[in-house]
């Protein structure tokens, strides 16, 4: 619409902020958030550029956000971005607005009022991008956690085709792009839903697409999955995620996860073939009811993929949790911070934000904090 306008429009994603515009006299910027209010992978570096950026006097910014109300740090990157641009004493062109589940109405809605600002109708149709989908077959799945009242499951599927199954490896996943644990499986829900993302514990190595879902109770997506005998299909697609991947090299890297959180965690293991050190704190609720992964992790046990395994389990005598756990280790998670470590931590935003805690008090003797972890790329979170 604004170039229809005849305005010269310069679009990039958020990361590739430049130091100045000095031709710019109107800056747009959309932004979803991530997970617990984090960034969107495109817009990672945003901040850090900021800092950096020197508004010329005449320009304007607004900010439009993306979420979804359900969750309670609703558009909270959004939010944080347009404090930060006023904070830097650039001058508004129109409020922060936020749109709800990519309404149609509301973003249309949005274009008709930041129109009547700049004194040029803009007429904006949301037209969502359907994403391509594969037809994925599941094959097998292991279900836990029913004694304790949280049913959860591991998931695997293979592409299937009209007829059979996609022949002789890795021919078999041409349908797919390449995947590494961590990326995200978007799920088609029925009924024309907005698709659902789950993170991967599989790579395209590995020959399987897997997820370890929790079934939420009046989770449309998640009872469907969970409604899925082997044999029934569903309709997917990739999602690369490669903001939530342990790095390369040897130093050690501290995976923190409860419930199915475990899933992407259990997928990097999986993957550390040249035995980096590599430690995981996870919690449950019952070791005899919902303890994920349990003989596969024993096997990355012995033969070193995994350096050390330390769980937690909140129904049973010892009722602790995995920040307890890390509470208990904090010389040791300390000393691996200090020589390097990366942590990555998957799961609920509860238990998110205790571990944040937690590792805020471990490292404070070190003189550092998690948003400067955060900056080196050693501190990722994917949460929900």
């Amino acid at each position: 619409s604004l170039n229809k306008a005849g305005f010269r429009v310069h679009c990039s994603e958020m990361n590739a902020l430049a130091k100045q515009y000095p031709q710019a006299s109107r800056l747009f910027v959309l932004t979803s958030t991530y997970g617990d209010g984090d960034a969107p992978a495109s817009a990672r570096q945003f901040m850090a550029r900021l800092k950096e950026f020197r508004a010329e006097k005449n320009l304007r910014y607004t900010v439009l956000g993306f979420g979804d109300r359900q969750f309670p740090n609703f558009c909270q990157f959004a939010l944080s971005v347009d404090a930060a641009l006023a904070g830097k004493g650039v001058s508004r062109l129109h409020a922060i607005e936020l749109i709800d589940r990519c309404s149609a109405s509301q973003f249309s809605e949005w274009g008709n009022r930041v129109g009547e600002v700049i004194g040029t109708p803009l007429f904006l149709n949301y037209c969502a991008l359907q994403p391509a989908t594969v037809k994925l077959e599941l094959v097998e799945r292991a279900d836990y956690g029913i004694a304790v009242q949280a049913p959860t499951s591991i998931f695997r599927f293979k592409p299937a085709e009209q007829g059979g199954w996609l022949t002789a490896s890795p021919r078999r996943f041409k349908a797919l792009p390449p995947f590494e644990a961590g990326d995200l499986l978007g799920v088609i829900p029925p009924h024309g839903q907005p698709p659902r993302f789950y993170s991967l514990a599989s790579s395209a190595n590995d020959e399987i697409v897997e997820i370890c879902v929790r079934k939420q109770a009046g989770g449309l997506c998640s009872g469907y999955l969970h409604d899925l005998k082997p044999g029934d299909c569903i309709d997917g697609f990739i999602r690369p995620n490669p903001g939530f991947r342990p790095a390369t090299g040897n130093r050690p890297v501290i995976l923190v996860g409860a419930g199915a959180g475990i899933g992407p965690l259990t997928g990097f293991i999986r993957n550390n073939t040249s035995c980096n050190p590599m430690y995981l704190y996870w919690g449950g609720r019952d070791a005899r009811s919902d303890f994920l992964y349990q003989p596969e992790l024993g096997r990355y046990l012995e033969d070193h993929r995994l350096s050390g395994l330390n769980t937690a389990f909140s129904r049973t005598d010892e009722r602790a949790y995995v920040q307890d756990k890390l509470k208990q280790d904090e010389l040791a998670v300390r000393q691996m911070v200090n020589t390097g470590a990366q942590i990555l931590v998957c799961g609920g935003r509860d238990m998110a934000a205790a571990v944040r805690q937690v590792i805020e008090d471990i490292i404070k003797p070190l003189h550092i904090d998690i948003e400067t972890l955060r900056g080196q790329g050693r501190y990722l979170e994917d949460v929900y």
